[in-house]
């Protein structure tokens, strides 16, 4: 039987640190969750395979932290955060760049698995200069040449 993840219609994202009980939860439409990271962490200008690349990472991080509950299962009522320390820039309320939005309208549905297995990986992904992450993604690496 080929098992596939069902892609979730939404995502609950606690706008604040985990453990700050006085921060908002908001459920949001997953693609839009997804667009609202892309516009906020890369920019539009980047090549397109730079650009389909980062928001694969996007929504492979996103689907992680929900399908293995990383914070529903501490007792949190979120499925993820808004803040990079914890997990991926969200900004409640923002525009999306079109082109970003348009490669996620196309793409939102796949997500970078471990071949023989349809459980998304733990993207790892950083912007690669404030913070470096060995063996993952390097987000200004990605987006222009040096």
């Amino acid at each position: 039987m080929d098992l596939e993840l069902k892609i979730p219609s939404t995502v609950v994202v606690h706008l604040g640190a985990p453990t700050d009980s006085s921060a908002q939860n908001v459920t949001i439409p997953f693609v839009d969750y997804i667009k609202n990271v892309a516009s906020s962490e890369i920019f539009p200008t980047w090549p397109e395979n730079a650009l389909i690349a980062n928001i694969y990472a996007q929504i492979t991080f996103t689907l992680n932290r929900i399908f293995t509950e990383h914070y529903r299962s501490q007792g949190y009522p979120f499925d993820i955060t808004n803040l990079e320390a914890y997990d991926q820039a969200y900004v409640y309320g923002r525009d999306f760049f079109e082109n970003i939005s348009q490669i996620v309208d196309e793409i939102f549905n796949n997500y970078i698995t471990r071949e023989g297995n349809y459980n998304p990986i733990y993207a790892r992904y950083c912007n690669g200069t404030t913070s470096l992450c060995p063996g993952g993604l390097s987000q200004w690496g990605s987006g222009h040449s040096r």
